[in-house]
């Protein structure tokens, strides 16, 4: 008498997956990833910050015109992409050219052309 090979199940398919939007990025996020590269940096903190941490949340702050007292009870907020690129100029002209960010404010940034702005950023293009 033949023996059966026992049946083998096959996969389904997978359900394609739907494309879903992606996760906003918040401010106590954008923070974290912030001091995180500022702390890799090893750069010195002063003019009224002490560490990574204190001068992401002021340059976020800054950028997102959020008072320095109330960037904690802005945690949650969603973060769009364009002042997530105007804040990742600011610490990337920071890291670049090691100045206290107390000295390169948005205030001093954001006045005058573009090339002064370009100038104050450090970026030389």
């Amino acid at each position: 008498m033949k023996t059966r090979k026992p049946r083998v199940k096959r996969k389904r398919a997978a359900a394609p997956k739907r494309a879903s939007r992606p996760k906003p990025v918040t401010v106590s996020a954008l923070i974290g990833s912030v001091a995180a590269e500022l702390k890799r940096a090893r750069l010195a903190f002063a003019h009224g910050t002490t560490d990574p941490k204190a001068e992401a949340a002021f340059l976020i702050g800054e950028t997102l015109k959020i008072h320095p007292d109330f960037v904690a009870a802005r945690a949650t907020m969603p973060v769009t992409a364009a002042q997530q690129a105007k804040i990742r100029k600011l610490v990337t002209g920071r890291v670049r050219t090691r100045k206290p960010a107390k000295i390169r404010t948005l205030a001093e940034i954001g006045a005058g052309d573009e090339k002064a702005q370009r100038v104050a950023l450090g970026i030389n293009r």
